[in-house]
C-alpha cells in the first residue's frame, strides 16, 4: 500500500513539474489527453424510459410499468426512500408504497447497481372534443439509470422483475 501511495506521489509531483515548465500549447495536450484517460475509465450511465403508455392518447398501457411499479414496493431500499407515495386499490385493505415523483431508488442485479427514478411531465390535453382548454395529463414513466447495460442484461433484469411482480400479484 506504502508503495502505491509512492507512485501517486510521482505522479502528482511530475505532473506539476510537467505543467510549469510545458509550454502552453503542449500543457494543452497534455491535459486533453489526461481528460480522455479519466473519461474513458469513468462508467457511462444509460437512461431507459419505461413511460406507463406508449403513446400519448393513453391508449396502450406498458405492462413493464406496472411490473416496475410492483417491483419496486417490494425491495428493502423503498423503505429507505426519503419520500414515499402511499396508495390503496379499491376493495383492497392493503397499502401500496412506490417512490414519490423524483426520488431514487436503488437496486440490484448480478451485482450492477440500477436506480430508478419515478416522474411524471405535465402533458396538454390531446383528446378531441368535449375536454376544456386547460386540461392536463402527466406522462408518468419511471427511468432506469444503469452504467452500460447490454441488451442480455437489460432482458434478464426486465424477465426478472416481471417474474417477481407476478408472485406478489
Amino acid at each position: 500500500m506504502e508503495e502505491l501511495i509512492a507512485k501517486i506521489w510521482s505522479l502528482i509531483g511530475l505532473f506539476t513539474l510537467l505543467q510549469n515548465i510545458l509550454p502552453q500549447p503542449l500543457h494543452q495536450i497534455l491535459m486533453q489527453w489526461l481528460s480522455s484517460i479519466k473519461d474513458y475509465f469513468r462508467p457511462r450511465y444509460y437512461h431507459l424510459e419505461i413511460p406507463e403508455y406508449k403513446d400519448s392518447l393513453a391508449v396502450n398501457a406498458n405492462e413493464l410499468y406496472y411490473n416496475i411499479e410492483r417491483y419496486l414496493e417490494s425491495l428493502d431500499g423503498i423503505t429507505r426512500a426519503r419520500r414515499l407515495t402511499v396508495f390503496r386499490a379499491r376493495n383492497s385493505s392493503n397499502l401500496g408504497f412506490c417512490p414519490a415523483f423524483d426520488e431514487v431508488v436503488e437496486d440490484s442485479f448480478r451485482g450492477v447497481r440500477l436506480y430508478w427514478t419515478h416522474t411524471a411531465q405535465p402533458e396538454p390535453h390531446t383528446a378531441g372534443g368535449g375536454g376544456g382548454g386547460n386540461a392536463m395529463n402527466e406522462r408518468r414513466c419511471f427511468t432506469l439509470k444503469a452504467a452500460q447495460p447490454g441488451k442480455e442484461f437489460l432482458c434478464a433484469y426486465f424477465d426478472f422483475i416481471a417474474n417477481r411482480a407476478a408472485e406478489l400479484n
